[in-house]
């Protein structure tokens, strides 16, 4: 299980790091990806659904967002490394 503020994390990153938009639903895997995937485990996820309300996705990617570490940099090189093998 994901909480709301993981799965706007994971929309942030998406964004962020690959400007890709995608809703709630779209960004839960990688939310539950970046929560419980061991360290250093090769993690593939599936983006899917850009339905996303336009003021609450300003609002969700306006948030203060401090919690980017290393970590998650690290999921968002292999996300674009991913996006580049489609």
């Amino acid at each position: 299980r994901v909480t709301d503020a993981e799965i706007a994390h994971a929309m942030r990153l998406y964004f962020s790091l690959t400007h890709n938009v995608a809703e709630g639903a779209g960004a839960a895997a990688l939310a539950a990806a970046l929560k419980d995937a061991p360290a250093g485990a090769r993690v593939g996820v599936v983006l899917s659904g850009a339905n996303v309300d336009r003021t609450l996705y300003a609002e969700i990617l306006s948030a203060a967002d401090a919690e980017i570490t290393s970590a998650a940099r690290s999921a968002g090189a292999a996300i674009r490394s991913a996006a580049r093998c489609r």
